[in-house]
């Protein structure tokens, strides 16, 4: 029986995957990815020695210009390597894996047990859904910065796996743990220097995050509570490297005018833009006056979740060396995934591909959730409950011009559902 459920499950995984790559592939001959278009031409631009930001990409009517910071430049250069049409193949291909590997590395460190069967097909249920469909179909770059934002957080963590189980950096200083005595607890000579590979590739792997979206920077605050300054500084010194490699001019344009005038920019919000803010317009609050509420949303739940995370820190004990560091990889894996779905909603302009930024928060509380059940009739309540939230990310309007759009609440549904989680699991950490 088990070998049949497994049989059906990796079917419609692969079902699932292959569906998805079939349409993209169908949609290539005809035009190109609109982002990754402009991706390709920005860095042809740098590459020919103009100024990419003063330039508008794509076919038309898309034609955009380039918002991206100057690092993305240096980190989008590979796309150059091979012929259009088969580079955005390679996209598509490595958005799947990245995709499915930031799943993977939560399950790794929450430590929290399900089938392989059941794995696979919560993975076919997210593939389905229209943020993840629309992020491949526009070739974004979103899912491969989930992909290196949750592999160099792995890879962090692993790095401490000699003090028992992969979290000592949670326990506090005071327990005698400090990324400076790592010799303490190394018995092999071969697992240090296999530690300290682990730990060059999360800086990588996080620096190349951040250099494609800014934002992951703002988990940070996390490793500074963990006083891992070597981290951190590490990770800032490599973004602003990539940012002023390229040109001083391109830094000074995109950060002192392009950042400016996108903060300006805000009007009639469009129905692909899930932000917080769009929901705030579209309950007819004034602009300034929205950004102030979106301001003060933000500051709040950043500080709650640092002071969270600064509390359950100093709770480790030694006394229990494996329940504590279960408990920290618990708290850090949903705190770090708590600042994401934040700012899957949290800019200025959040359109709907974004939201895939917010997965992992609602992955998590799904688990948790039904790993709490002990009983048949509630694991079935709690896995029809998660259904309907699925439903939400699958749906979406054809047309903006929907009569039931008019609804500012039904216009902002998924921005509602993203929300709930985020206070939800504030309140639960």
């Amino acid at each position: 029986m088990k070998k049949i459920f497994l049989l059906l499950s990796l079917t419609l995984f692969i079902l699932s995957f292959t569906h998805i790559l079939f349409n993209l592939l169908q949609i290539l001959p005809k035009k190109n990815f609109i982002d990754f278009f402009v991706y390709n031409g920005a860095v042809e631009k740098f590459l020919n020695q103009q100024n990419p930001y003063n330039f508008l990409y794509g076919q038309p009517p898309d034609k955009i210009p380039f918002n991206y910071p100057p690092s993305a430049l240096l980190v989008l250069l590979p796309l150059k390597l091979f012929p259009m049409k088969i580079t955005q193949i390679i996209l598509v291909i490595l958005s799947f894996l990245a995709f499915w590997s930031t799943f993977w590395v939560i399950l790794k460190m929450s430590r929290i047990k399900i089938s392989l069967p059941h794995f696979l097909i919560l993975l076919a249920f997210l593939n389905q859904t229209f943020p993840v469909k629309f992020t491949l179909v526009l070739g974004q770059i979103n899912l491969i910065v989930l992909g290196l934002a949750y592999g160099g957080l792995y890879l962090y963590f692993k790095s401490y796996k000699k003090l028992i189980g992969g979290a000592g950096a949670c326990l506090p200083d005071r327990q005698g743990r400090a990324p400076d005595d790592a010799q303490f607890f190394t018995s092999i000579g071969g697992r240090e220097t296999r530690d300290r590979i682990y730990q060059f590739f999360s800086i990588v792997f996080f620096s190349l995050a951040s250099s494609l979206k800014i934002f992951p920077l703002f988990t940070l605050p996390l490793f500074i509570i963990l006083k891992d300054f070597k981290f951190v500084f590490s990770v800032v010194g490599i973004f602003l490297a990539l940012n002023l490699l390229p040109s001083l001019n391109l830094f000074k344009q995109y950060y002192f005018q392009i950042v400016p005038n996108l903060n300006n920019a805000v009007g009639i919000p469009n129905f692909y833009d899930q932000s917080l803010l769009a929901f705030l317009l579209r309950l007819g609050v004034d602009v300034s006056v929205a950004k102030i509420v979106l301001l003060l949303f933000l500051s709040t739940v950043f500080v709650l979740v640092f002071f969270r995370f600064y509390r359950s820190k100093n709770k480790a004990t030694t006394s229990n060396v494996a329940g504590a560091i279960k408990q920290c990889n618990n708290v850090t894996i949903k705190l770090f995934s708590l600042v994401f779905a934040l700012f899957s909603i949290g800019g200025l302009f959040s359109w709907q591909h974004h939201l895939v930024f917010a997965y992992p928060l609602i992955f998590i509380v799904y688990l948790k959730t039904l790993e709490r059940q002990k009983n048949l009739k509630a694991k079935l309540f709690y896995n029809f409950l998660f259904l309907f939230v699925w439903l939400v990310f699958v749906f979406h309007f054809k047309t903006e011009t929907s009569p039931y759009l008019l609804n500012p609440l039904v216009a902002s549904y998924q921005t509602i559902t993203v929300l709930f989680f985020i206070v939800y699991s504030l309140l639960r950490s």
